[in-house]
């Protein structure tokens, strides 16, 4: 990227200071989701991170990423899920490593998502050193919190059609790059990584974003969180099933 791109980045991204963003909805930060057959006890989830996390630019938090999610997940497993959000507007990787993460202590879960990276990439904070060893944090305290560790990688920021086309390529070159360097984090501390970061269909039609064409409406939640699943093969959906059961038979994944 030139000088003149970056100037026109840099000016694309100061009118983010002035625009309306969806608020956080109103809505259960907790919830039961059941299935047919559904007899074992609940696999116990939590999603920590940013406005995804919440489903901001849907109307309740239960139409959110997370929750559609959840219901393919546990579809998927033939299990009932217990779910719970603790999100934040804004959120980055230092706010999860160093206050949502600490928070939840003394607490257990048997997944722990982890979902940030999309306000590093806005705040342009480079995935340097620094920033992967924060990540390593989160996914060492995580591992204290839950049996299993999924990390969703930051969204594709860069087709957010708020932003020019000098912030986008900007964006998009170092979103690729975090999700790199995640990706082998994670592969090291024993964390799986969901890289979403490309081929999210229908990106570029106005029903996949809400009104203030930041945030995924809840028909963009929809087409992510069937993304997501894609990238749970049958044996992660059979582990999964099995959590906290122990001598129990657990169920058959779909």
């Amino acid at each position: 990227m030139n000088a003149l791109e970056k100037m026109a980045a840099s000016i694309d991204a100061l009118k983010l200071k002035n625009m309306d963003f969806a608020k956080e909805p109103p809505g259960e930060k907790k919830g039961l989701i059941e299935v047919e057959g559904g007899e074992q006890r609940p696999l116990s989830t939590v999603a920590v991170g940013d406005s995804m996390v919440l489903g901001c630019g849907c109307s309740n938090t239960r139409y959110g990423l997370i929750p559609q999610f959840l219901r393919l997940l546990s579809k998927r497993m033939n299990r009932n899920v217990e779910w719970e959000l603790v999100g934040k507007f804004g959120a980055t990787l230092t706010r999860a490593r160093y206050r949502m993460l600490p928070s939840l202590e003394g607490r257990h879960w048997d997944v722990l998502m982890l979902c940030a990276g999309s306000n590093d990439l806005m705040a342009f904070r480079p995935a340097d050193e620094k920033w992967q060893n924060e990540l390593k944090d989160s996914i060492g305290m995580a591992k204290a919190l839950a049996n299993r560790v999924i990390v969703f990688s930051s969204a594709e920021v860069y087709m957010v059609p708020a932003f020019g086309r000098a912030l986008q390529e900007r964006l998009k070159k170092a979103t690729l790059h975090q999700a790199k360097v995640a990706q082998e984090v994670c592969d090291d501390s024993g964390a799986f990584y969901v890289n979403q970061t490309v081929g999210t269909p229908y990106g570029d039609t106005k029903w996949f974003w809400c009104s203030d064409c930041f945030h995924p409406s809840y028909e963009g939640y929809r087409v992510i969180a069937n993304c997501l699943i894609s990238h749970f093969s049958d044996s992660r959906c059979q582990d999964l099933a099995s959590l906290g059961l122990g001598d129990c038979k657990a169920p058959q994944v779909n």
